[in-house]
């Protein structure tokens, strides 16, 4: 294992060439984890308050500030009314366990599908309380930031039942990471440097990051170099997981696949995710699982106690 290094500074070696080999639960290979970006009712609305409706990700926003461009709404709705149903029915249909990266106003607006993340024995991980107001941190006060966390943690505790043991937000800044431990977090996901998880130190004490991944993720439906169509993204999605489960035979290792209910969650896009799980799911040796678990055997494995 590498020296511990202080997260404010930048670490270019890593594990370098010798990877810890952690021993995943039932002697798997691979640990796979699909997350689930659930971000609709979350984003820019004038109905909710913004001056103008979303733009991320969207090629045909018309609408001038202050007007509630319905087409835009429309396209987060289907997320949150279809799209989220029809992944967690293929997630159920492979039996596989999984992570939800919820922002809290998303929760709020839609009950049913945040009592449904728990009862199906899934994470719900924290992505803010709105998604895309919490992109600019910079300049926020120690105490405005714990705020804004405390409110998001506050709301997925209320719709889920469950507090979340990690974050993934696209703003974080140094403070954010002192703060995570502080807030009674086991991890965060704001970090994508590695295949692995892999502690800095914070404060002098040991934090763990676990990866994001962002080539895979299906967000790149909506770039202009990104998938045009369903079998791009399942190409991509294969060629990861082939190379890293042929690795794993020297180095347990993981796998994060990202997605989006109003991205996936359409019928052909769908189609590619399952394509893609019955793929994993015809190797052995690989575990589909919540990242909460990955960052406890990582603690157990690698932590403080393990020393």
């Amino acid at each position: 294992m590498p020296t511990l290094r202080d997260f404010q500074n930048r670490d270019f070696i890593g594990y370098a060439d010798e990877p810890p080999k952690v021993e995943w639960p039932h002697g798997a290979r691979l640990a796979v984890n699909v997350v689930v970006n659930y971000e609709e009712g979350g984003e820019a609305c004038v109905l909710h308050g913004d001056e103008a409706c979303e733009t991320i990700g969207i090629d045909s926003a018309s609408a001038p500030m202050g007007v509630r461009d319905l087409d835009i709404e429309s396209t987060y709705e289907y997320g949150s009314r279809v799209g989220f149903w029809r992944l967690l029915d293929i997630f159920t249909e492979y039996e596989i366990r999984m992570s939800w990266l919820c922002v809290g106003k998303a929760l709020e607006m839609n009950p049913e599908a945040a009592r449904a993340i728990t009862a199906n024995g899934h994470e719900a991980m924290d992505h803010g309380y709105r998604w895309g107001r919490m992109w600019n941190l910079d300049g926020k006060s120690r105490e405005e930031e714990r705020e804004m966390h405390l409110r998001s943690i506050t709301a997925i505790k209320r719709a889920t039942g469950q507090k979340p043991a990690s974050q993934f937000i696209r703003s974080a800044t140094l403070q954010t990471r002192e703060l995570l431990p502080e807030l009674g977090y086991l991890y965060d996901s704001n970090w994508a440097a590695g295949d692995l998880p892999m502690f800095v130190g914070v404060k002098g004490k040991p934090w763990l990051l676990v990866p994001y991944n962002r080539t895979v993720n299906d967000g790149r439906y909506w770039r202009s170099n990104g998938y045009v169509e369903p079998n791009q993204f399942l190409r991509n999605a294969k060629a990861t997981f082939d190379r890293l489960y042929k690795e794993s035979a020297r180095v347990p290792g993981m796998m994060t696949l990202p997605l989006h209910a109003r991205i996936s969650g359409l019928p052909g896009r769908a189609n590619a995710v399952s394509k893609f799980l019955a793929h994993a799911r015809s190797f052995p040796g690989v575990w589909f699982t919540r990242r909460d678990e990955i960052a406890k055997v990582w603690w157990e494995q690698f932590g403080p106690a393990a020393s």
